[in-house]
C-alpha cells in the first residue's frame, strides 16, 4: 500500500518503532540526523513526542531503508486508517504469526471478540495480545488460507473506528470452502487498537466447519 504524505503536515508516528529501527540500523540520533539532513533535535523530538512532518517521515524512512531497514512510511504513521491497513497487510502475509510483526498496534487492555454460534471452536472473547494469539493459533490449526485467493479488503473509516470487509477462502481436511464474507470492526483508543470484533457469514462458515469435522471424524474411524 503506497502512502503519500503532505510535506508540511504534522503526523502522529510510532515513536517506538522509529527508535527501534534506528537502533537496528546501528545509528545514534545524531548519526541519523546527519545522514537525513536534519538537526539532532528533530530526531530527538520525533522519538520523544511521536510527531513529525510528512517530509521528515519520508526522509527518515528513506534514510533508514538505505541502512538495511525494511519498513516504509506506512509503518511509521499512526492513525486508525493506516494502522488498520498495516494490520491487514501483515495479517494476509503472516497469518497466525501476524502479532510478531505488529504487537505494538494494540492497547494493553485489548479485547478480541469472534462472533459465532454457541459451541463453535472459533467463537468467544479473548483478552490481550496473548489471548488474540491463542485464537489465531486455534483458527489456523483448523484452517489454511487458500493459496489462490487474495483478501482484497475494503476499508470504511469512522471517527475512532474502521470496518474492514473482505472474503475469506480456506481449506481443511482436503476440502475448500466457498467464499465467506468477513467484517472486522476495529475500535481505537488514540492510535492503538482497543477492540476488534470478527463478524462473519456464520451460515456458510459453520456449514463448512461441520463438513470439516465430519471428514476428520471419518478419517479417524
Amino acid at each position: 500500500m503506497k502512502v503519500k504524505l503532505i510535506s508540511g503536515k504534522s503526523y502522529s508516528i510510532n515513536r517506538h518503532l522509529l527508535r527501534e529501527t534506528r537502533l537496528i540500523c546501528g545509528l545514534t540520533q545524531y548519526e541519523l540526523a546527519i545522514k537525513a539532513g536534519y538537526s539532532e533535535r528533530v530526531i530527538r523530538k520525533a522519538e520523544r513526542e511521536g510527531r513529525a512532518s510528512g517530509a521528515t517521515i519520508e526522509t527518515l524512512a528513506e534514510t533508514l531503508s538505505e541502512h538495511g531497514a525494511s519498513v516504509g512510511v506506512e509503518a511509521f504513521i499512526q492513525n486508525p486508517l493506516m494502522v488498520t491497513q498495516r494490520f491487514m497487510l501483515l495479517f494476509e502475509q503472516h497469518h497466525h504469526r501476524v502479532l510478531e510483526h505488529c504487537g505494538d498496534l494494540f492497547t494493553n487492555d485489548f479485547v478480541f471478540i469472534c462472533h459465532g454460534p454457541k459451541g463453535s471452536p472459533v467463537a468467544g472473547e479473548f483478552y490481550g495480545v496473548d489471548g488474540f494469539q491463542v485464537w489465531l493459533n486455534g483458527f489456523f490449526q483448523i484452517f489454511t488460507r487458500a493459496t489462490d485467493h487474495q483478501l482484497n479488503p475494503e476499508l470504511f473509516p469512522g471517527e475512532d473506528s474502521v470496518v474492514v470487509r473482505y472474503e475469506e477462502v480456506v481449506t481443511a481436511a482436503g476440502l475448500k470452502s466457498p467464499p465467506i464474507w468477513v467484517n472486522l470492526h476495529f475500535k481505537f483508543s488514540g492510535c492503538q487498537i482497543e477492540k476488534l470484533c470478527d463478524e462473519y457469514d456464520t451460515y456458510t462458515g459453520d456449514d463448512f466447519l461441520r463438513k470439516v469435522l465430519a471428514a476428520e471424524a471419518e478419517r479417524s474411524v
